[in-house]
């Protein structure tokens, strides 16, 4: 158990970034809407996840389907961590390990909180790991997505997201 436990450490800590995954360079980044512009007149599935949510890392294992679909219908897969700069490598490796292939953004102080605001609850409380759909329009069109572990209801809201402004 313990050799195999060691090779798994191994793998994780020299998983290599394929060109699939695309960090963004969000340093000048003011807004979160900075961003969903890079991708104007497209549907993005965002996934906000952190690399310490057990359940974050236990959803990637449906984004295979899901990453399929996506490239089928040009959408874009934007992975949001909300993880401290101090994980900053530890953010880029699980994203090599975990294949998510995609944009990959760690927010930013700067727009942290309107990250919080706009996606948590009241109290500003983020439940992750946590879905939203940005339509053509660039407008939220499911503030609270299906997970790729419902891939027909997740279907479902990113066909009616490819409808607006369309």
């Amino acid at each position: 158990k313990l050799e195999t436990a060691i090779q798994r450490n191994k793998t994780f800590n020299e998983a290599e970034l394929p060109k699939d995954i695309h960090i963004l360079n969000t340093d000048s980044v003011r807004t979160f809407k900075e961003i969903t512009d890079l991708y104007p007149g497209k549907v993005i599935f965002i996934d906000v996840w952190a690399t310490w949510c057990g359940p974050c890392r236990a959803s990637f294992a449906y984004v295979k389907p899901l990453q399929e679909y996506a490239k089928a219908n040009d959408i874009v897969l934007l992975y949001l961590s909300i993880d401290r700069p101090e994980e900053d490598a530890k953010w880029r490796k699980m994203a090599a390990h975990y294949d998510l292939m995609g944009e990959h953004v760690r927010v930013q102080e700067a727009f942290k909180d309107e990250i919080y605001t706009t996606f948590g609850n009241a109290q500003k409380a983020l439940s992750i790991p946590h879905c939203v759909i940005i339509g053509k329009d660039g407008e939220i069109k499911f503030k609270s997505a299906a997970s790729p572990e419902d891939m027909e209801k997740l279907k479902s809201q990113l066909k009616e997201a490819a409808q607006a402004g369309a």
